[in-house]
C-alpha cells in the first residue's frame, strides 16, 4: 500500500538576503490519531527522518487515547537546543494512521512524546513510522510516498 506524501519547497529568506540561493524543503503526512471515539480529524505532520520517535502537541495528543509511560515530563532537546529552549513531553503510546486521498495505512502502534504545550508542530520520526514503511522521495518533482 501507498500513501502519497506532499513535498514543500520554499526558498531560505535569510540566506537569499546573504546572496545565497537555498531551497527549503519538508514532507508532509495527513495524519489521524485514535481517540477514545475513533479516529482523530486530519492533522499535518511532518516527516521528520533525524527524529527518533514521534512528537506530539498536546493539542492533538489531549484528545488521544493515550498510554503514558512515565508520570513525569522530561526535557526534549534537539539541533541547537539548549535545556532553556528544550521542550517538553512524557513518552507514550499512540496509535496513527496517515492518509492521502485514495488510501489508508494500517494502524501504527509507536511510542511518541507527548509535549506538554504546543511550541513544536506534529513530527513524525523514526520509529514506528520509518521502521514500518519505505520512504520514497523525488524531490525535484516534489514528490514523496511511503509503502507499507
Amino acid at each position: 500500500m501507498v500513501i502519497r506524501l506532499s513535498v514543500r519547497k520554499w526558498i531560505d529568506l535569510a540566506a537569499f538576503e546573504t546572496g545565497i540561493n537555498v531551497p527549503l524543503y519538508r514532507i508532509m503526512a495527513d495524519v489521524r490519531i485514535l481517540t477514545l471515539d475513533g479516529w482523530s480529524p486530519t492533522e499535518d505532520g511532518i516527516i521528520d527522518t533525524g527524529n527518533p520517535v514521534p512528537m506530539i502537541p498536546r493539542s492533538i495528543w489531549s484528545v488521544a487515547s493515550v498510554e503514558f509511560l512515565t508520570r513525569d515530563s522530561r526535557s526534549i532537546q534537539g539541533l541547537g537546543s539548549t535545556e532553556a529552549t528544550a521542550l517538553r513531553g512524557r513518552p507514550g503510546r499512540v496509535f496513527l494512521r496517515l492518509e492521502d486521498r485514495e488510501a489508508a495505512s494500517p494502524p501504527i502502534e509507536t511510542i511518541a512524546y507527548l509535549l506538554d504545550d504546543d511550541r513544536a508542530p506534529l513530527l513524525l520520526g523514526c520509529e514506528g513510522i520509518l521502521t514500518r514503511a519505505i520512504l520514497r522521495t523525488n524531490l525535484a518533482a516534489l514528490e514523496a510516498s511511503l509503502e507499507f
